[in-house]
């Protein structure tokens, strides 16, 4: 009989092959917690970006294995870190192919974090304060629609109606499926306007950046948008950075706009095979402005921790946010 193999139950939020790239040489990382009960200090990336059974199943009877989404995560992180590496030495020329993995690996960290399986917690908990207003599955949908911030699409609208009025069930099981089926099908989704976007490889030599527990940052150029919540898609760009001396700025978006005359649809899609072969690709050199702007977008999209390198003290926020998941 085989040996049966090790079931993961502390996940890492934040990969350690990125973490690793904001790290000393012995993988030693200053982690910056904004609750304020907890202190800030230098840890291993081993223990740094983790929280128990973030992508583990209690039930069994779901999978072969309950951790199969840590497996999944995995097989990504392990092509995804090597190009992560070779990018913070300076060789930013990617292929097709891997620039779909760092593509996929980004939009899934934009789906696997805490605050997305927060959230669904907390509007399953505002439905839940609902139900005296809830008498029809179309409610239910009503109120999914007008809540949701974060994206949720295996909601299963219908399972809560029917179960709604049943004090003996419990949506936790329900609850961890939907989630860890969003944190893949969502990156799905979020992959090609990703993809489809021109790349700026920024490096830095004077300048540090930090990043955090929620490290790609969409931003809009308006103000009046800046200041709503939007999807990926219509991002004006998104900020990575990808170590203490590099970050990715990713152009404009390769969602086809409405009402585009045939040749300028064309054009667009043009634009949009030229950004994923790498032909619109730059590499430039930071300065001050950039770092600070960068690591400002960081801070703002962080949802509980900021993470530097030990040496980099002159980049601690004068003021931290408060952890909030409806910033």
């Amino acid at each position: 009989m085989g040996e049966q193999k090790k079931v993961t139950h502390r996940n890492h939020f934040v990969a350690q092959g990125y973490l690793k790239n904001f790290a000393t040489d012995d993988k030693r990382i200053y982690e910056i917690p904004f609750d304020k009960t907890k202190r800030a200090g230098i840890k291993h990336i081993r223990n740094t970006a983790k929280e128990t059974d973030l992508y583990t199943l209690e039930n069994t009877a779901i999978f072969d294995r309950i951790d199969i989404a840590e497996e999944m995560l995995n097989v990504v992180e392990q092509a995804a870190h090597p190009l992560l590496r070779r990018l913070c030495e300076g060789k930013c020329r990617l292929n097709p192919q891997e620039r779909g993995t760092l593509s996929h690996y980004f939009a899934l960290q934009l789906t696997r974090g805490p605050e997305v399986q927060a959230r669904y917690k907390h509007f399953l908990a505002f439905l839940d304060d609902q139900k005296t207003t809830v008498s029809s599955l179309d409610d239910v949908n009503r109120i999914a629609k007008h809540y949701r911030e974060g994206r949720f699409p295996y909601f299963d609208a219908a399972t809560v109606w029917k179960n709604m009025n049943d004090e003996n069930y419990t949506f936790s099981e329900v609850i961890m499926l939907d989630h860890l089926r969003n944190i893949f099908i969502s990156a799905e989704d979020i992959y090609p306007y990703l993809l489809g976007r021109p790349w700026e490889f920024i490096y830095f030599r004077d300048y540090s950046l930090f990043t955090s527990d929620s490290p790609v940052s969409p931003f809009a150029v308006s103000r009046e948008k800046a200041a709503q919540r939007f999807v990926v898609e219509d991002a004006d760009g998104v900020i990575v950075p990808i170590g203490r001396k590099l970050a990715i700025r990713m152009g404009r978006s390769p969602k086809t706009p409405q009402g585009l005359s045939p040749l300028a649809a064309a054009m667009h899609k043009m634009f949009v095979e030229r950004a994923i072969s790498g032909e619109l690709d730059s590499r430039s050199l930071g300065t001050p402005e950039d770092a600070d702007v960068f690591n400002k977008m960081t801070l703002d999209t962080a949802f509980r921790y900021i993470y530097r390198h030990p040496d980099d003290a002159h980049l601690n926020p004068e003021k931290l946010p408060n952890q909030s998941l409806l910033k």
